[in-house]
């Protein structure tokens, strides 16, 4: 039996912008067009609601069909324009390649699960023993 390496996805195989893009850009964007306000005024909604849910409703903050629904936006899948977006560190994306011949890869982010797709299917290869999204797999927050 191959020895097992976990990664992290977020940040060790796809960079961090990919998520950053999401919710600091993305998302309020589709707000704006949504309720015809400014990207600034709805940059700062958001936001807040980012927070509020967080740190008093407890919800699952990395839920992106839980946000479309709250936040009533029209395009209810704000992943749309984020898959040409995400990138992998091509320096390490060869080792990674090659490790994954002579040892099982286990990789788990916080990304829900449709996210995590998205940025598994930017990768060169799936050669992966387990794919694990802890929001979405276990119904939890992180």
């Amino acid at each position: 039996m191959p020895p097992t390496i976990s990664l992290d996805l977020d940040g060790t195989i796809i960079s961090d912008e990919t998520d950053d893009h999401v919710w600091t850009e993305n998302i309020p964007r589709v707000y704006a067009d949504t309720h015809d306000t400014s990207f600034d005024q709805a940059q700062q909604y958001v936001f807040a609601e980012y927070y509020r849910a967080e740190h008093v409703d407890k919800a699952r903050n990395t839920d992106i069909p839980y946000w479309a629904e709250r936040l009533s936006l029209t395009d209810t899948n704000p992943l749309n324009d984020v898959i040409a977006r995400i990138t992998t560190p091509s320096d390490d994306i060869n080792e990674l390649e090659t490790m994954c011949q002579t040892h099982d890869i286990t990789v788990f982010t916080n990304s829900e699960r449709d996210l995590m797709n998205a940025k598994l299917k930017r990768l060169p290869f799936t050669d992966f023993e387990h794919t694990i999204s802890a929001p979405t797999d276990y119904d939890s927050n992180k």
